[in-house]
């Protein structure tokens, strides 16, 4: 599951520069800015929910080494 918000985390940068690449040649910046801004909010709740999906693992880890 983690990998598979990896990859969509990366699939959504690349989509919103070709489309922000792709408004900003045809001379539309405010569609431009509005397409960065929709992608921004969800590559941020992608990124939240791998931060939530790692949290699981990063305690693991840290309880091995109190345990210790």
């Amino acid at each position: 599951m983690i990998g598979i918000v990896l990859i969509l985390i990366i699939v959504v940068i690349w989509v919103a520069k070709r489309l922000a690449r792709y408004f900003l040649q045809q001379q539309k910046p405010l569609a431009a800015k509005a397409v960065v801004g929709i992608m921004l909010l969800i590559q941020l709740v992608l990124v939240y929910y791998f931060m939530k999906m790692m949290m699981t693992y990063i305690l693991r880890l840290l309880n091995i080494f109190y345990n210790q």
